[in-house]
């Protein structure tokens, strides 16, 4: 049988005055059941330097408890829940019911076990075969960040390994997994290994979007959501309305040491809404329309391409990137003045699989918006469509589009379609992270528009190293709107 470290390790009892060993059990829970207690009662207390029920306890063996106190872990410097310290090869955290210690060998095992690039067993099977409590596993999980779409080795390993050392490792664990199928692997990641891969995840995916894994994972997640705070000022200015185009945050993109793009990491995004927000409420506007123009995240499976997982952030997908997108687009919300609406459409790096095949509409975008629209309530009107949204501010009529479908390239025709021709027609989009008019006339102007996120490897080879901005925009006494560019 598996022996794990919660279950199965044996414990040692040693006496609080000498120190002297005196006996040891099969595990914790075995001293719970024997002595009637609470479960990990005991487990609480092995490890922390400290008497208990008149003992010492530990789970290392030693002729004399004072031969390894020394190396004992001490309660008061192990991180809360959600956060880990490593300590002499174990990840340790406190959870809501006790210290949890796990070896860093056998959480790589477990990301190998669960992550769909690895073995992709399920919950069950995860908590079976680990013999773990359901607080054990999902304390685990969101605190290493242990997820569908997860690397196949655990944090630790893979941000204290030297590449080339790390890419060695993964070979040799994907050779193991495919050896019965023959397989040959000789570029762990750009080879056989996507290819191998590649093909389960996009048949796990084809079952829907909102399949039964991700959906456990969020909701583990959903009970940190915290409440938006509806901010208002008394001393508005002169502006009535005024409107803010935010195009492609691609939360969870880690990009860094490029050459004329800025790094850019889920704290850089933060800094940015908050600076956007400051800069909004200078405008002093009497109401707000925030508008998102797709792409809330940079990838949910980390296969929207063959060489995605070069640019994203670790631990920043699957439910973990849907939960961090929502997060910092509240702190935008909580922190601006006079909010009173809010739209968004998907973007291309929105879908929930790795193909557009599969997913065409963004359902990650539309999730994101749900949550939004059950937290804010009628406090703030919400709104979301997959392709097209419309919104009226004063004398501009604004048709939103993220930009990847072909209806961008005839703005006449958009405005037919989507526009009134007794206003001035403003058409915006983002999607090229750069800045462009492609229409202009006394009615119509077509705007690709700046976008939050600063670019990576593949934009920046195109050339496009346009720099982070959104756009500020309110009508005028003339009917014409006013647009600045804003930098962040």
């Amino acid at each position: 049988m598996y022996q794990n470290i919660f279950n199965m390790k044996k414990v040692f009892q040693y006496d609080s005055k000498s120190g002297e060993l005196l006996d040891e059990f099969p595990s914790a829970r075995h001293l719970d059941q024997e002595y009637e207690l609470s479960p990990d009662a005991f487990r609480k207390h092995i490890d922390i330097d400290k008497e208990y029920k008149g003992f010492l306890w530990s789970y290392t063996k030693a002729d004399n408890y004072s031969d390894i106190s020394e190396n004992v872990i001490h309660e008061e410097t192990i991180s809360e829940d959600g956060k880990y310290d490593v300590v002499d090869g174990f990840y340790v955290w406190k959870s809501k019911r006790g210290v949890i210690k796990i070896s860093i060998q056998e959480a790589d095992e477990m990301f190998q076990d669960y992550s769909e690039k690895g073995m992709n067993l399920t919950q069950s099977q995860m908590r079976r075969k680990y013999e773990l409590e359901p607080y054990e596993w999902h304390s685990i999980k969101n605190t290493l960040l242990l997820y569908k779409q997860s690397h196949i080795f655990s944090p630790y390993t893979v941000e204290n390994t030297d590449e080339a050392e790390l890419k060695i490792m993964m070979e040799d664990k994907i050779r193991e997994l495919y050896k019965n199928q023959g397989a040959v692997i000789e570029d762990a990641y750009r080879k056989a290994t996507y290819r191998e891969y590649r093909k389960a995840i996009n048949g796990y995916n084809k079952k829907s979007f909102a399949h039964e894994e991700m959906m456990n994972e969020l909701t583990d997640l959903l009970p940190n959501l915290s409440y938006v705070t509806i901010r208002e000022t008394a001393e508005p200015g002169e502006i009535d309305e005024l409107n803010v185009p935010i195009a492609d945050l691609h939360t969870g993109a880690g990009v860094k040491n490029l050459q004329a793009t800025k790094d850019y990491d889920i704290d850089v995004l933060e800094e940015k809404m908050l600076k956007l927000a400051q800069d909004i409420n200078a405008m002093k506007a009497k109401k707000v329309n925030l508008l998102f123009l797709g792409d809330l995240i940079e990838s949910f499976t980390g296969l929207n391409h063959s060489d995605s997982w070069k640019d994203i952030q670790w631990g920043y997908y699957g439910a973990q990137v849907v939960f961090s997108a929502y997060k910092i687009i509240t702190t935008l919300i909580s922190n601006t003045n006079n909010v009173s609406y809010i739209g968004g459409i998907g973007g291309n790096h929105d879908r929930g699989a790795s193909s557009k095949q599969e997913d065409s509409k963004g359902e990650v975008a539309k999730l994101i918006f749900m949550f939004l629209k059950e937290n804010l309530g009628d406090a703030i009107e919400v709104e979301y469509e997959d392709y097209v949204l419309t919104k009226n501010s004063g004398n501009i009529r604004m048709i939103i589009t993220h930009g990847d479908h072909g209806n961008i390239k005839k703005p006449l025709k958009m405005v037919a379609d989507y526009g009134d021709t007794n206003m001035f027609n403003l058409i915006l989009s983002g999607h090229l992270h750069s800045r462009s008019t492609d229409e202009d006339s006394h009615n119509v102007r077509a705007l690709k528009c700046p976008s939050i996120f600063t670019g990576n490897n593949y934009s920046e080879r195109n050339g496009w190293t346009s720099a982070s901005a959104a756009l500020l925009i309110h009508d005028t006494p003339m009917g014409v709107p006013k647009i600045i560019d804003n930098p962040l």
